[in-house]
């Protein structure tokens, strides 16, 4: 939703930030769970009720800003979307979700029984970055091609009120979540 918000506003650059931030923290967690960190992350409670605050905030700061998006101008939207900091929210988006984090934990369940030699924590993380720099990416070249610009012009509004809802429920379906 992210990559759309950006790449459907003409800021095709931007879009592909959010992938690179996505990328890095998707990075960043198989570092962490190939060297156990994430276990010891999910055995204290408190670590995954960070995490989901963080991401809870992270959302919450989206939302807000859709529902800006959708009550200002075109031209407004432009400019505000110039300034705004993608890597920074694809990073914190994909480091602070929770259920990312148990992925990554699945995986690394069933791929590292004893502890890994570093080369392959390395293979792992790189491997990471580079598969989901090329879906995210993928998805940016898609949502800022000129037809779905067009689309998003025609129905910005709309799709900006949507996404503001859409990101308002995820937070709170991330803040009341047990898991």
């Amino acid at each position: 939703m992210a990559i759309l918000s950006f790449g459907a506003n003409g800021a095709r650059r931007q879009a592909f930030r959010v992938a690179l931030g996505t990328a890095s923290s998707a990075s960043l967690l198989a570092l962490v769970t190939a060297f156990g960190l994430a276990s010891l992350v999910a055995t204290f409670g408190w670590g995954m009720t960070i995490l989901r605050w963080i991401g809870v905030l992270v959302l919450l700061w989206l939302a807000y800003r859709a529902f800006r998006r959708a009550a200002t101008t075109p031209c407004q939207t432009a400019s505000a979307t110039q300034s705004e900091r993608p890597f920074a929210t694809g990073f914190f988006l994909g480091a602070s979700s929770p259920k990312a984090l148990a992925y990554w934990m699945a995986i690394a369940a069933v791929a590292f029984t004893t502890p890994p030699p570093l080369t392959v924590i390395i293979c792992f993380s790189v491997g990471a970055f580079l598969v989901s720099l090329t879906i995210h990416s993928f998805w940016a070249l898609a949502l800022s091609a000129n037809p779905v610009q067009m689309g998003y012009a025609k129905a910005r509004r709309w799709i900006e009120g949507t996404l503001g809802v859409f990101f308002t429920f995820a937070a709170f379906k991330f803040a009341t979540s047990r898991s």
